[in-house]
């Protein structure tokens, strides 16, 4: 009873503390005008849609492809002079396309990671779940199944 109850505990600290680690926030930072900047766009598994001013009017404006490793449309960096008169770039993800002809600016890896350098560097990160926590999630799931089992048999 006191190695399931242990079982039941490190199961519980395990959760939280992956509930716990929080997910990085994408930004841009730098000066864009003199080719200086960097923005690390980190996408969420379901599709995103992320707006970020570079804080300068002085960036070409246009939108282009990221592909995935397939040759498939895989997210969008589209650059736009916004109403506060400086210029925003967006990443633009599945449900998000804006459909058109534009040109590629990158190949995502098999990591999901996509860089396009122009002077300013955009970098994308796209959600892939990495194996060790599949296998935690599918361990405890199956866990769980046989705790539930074993008390309604």
């Amino acid at each position: 009873m006191k190695f399931r109850v242990l079982l039941l505990v490190a199961g519980l600290v395990l959760l939280c503390a992956n509930l716990a680690v929080a997910a990085p926030v994408s930004s841009c930072t730098g000066d864009f005008s003199s080719n200086g900047g960097v923005c690390n766009f980190y996408e969420s598994s379901d599709g995103d849609f992320i707006d970020i001013s570079l804080n300068t009017p002085f960036v070409v404006t246009g939108t282009g492809n990221i592909l995935d490793p397939d040759g498939s449309i895989s997210d969008q960096l589209n650059w736009y002079l916004s109403a506060d008169g400086n210029v925003h770039v967006q990443l633009l993800s599945e449900g998000f396309l804006v459909p058109g002809n534009f040109g590629t600016l990158a190949t995502e890896d098999a990591n999901g990671f996509a860089s396009y350098d122009v002077g300013n560097i955009y970098n994308v990160y796209s959600a892939v779940p990495e194996p060790g926590t599949m296998m935690l999630l599918g361990t405890g799931l199956i866990g769980a199944i046989g705790a539930v089992r074993r008390r309604l048999l």
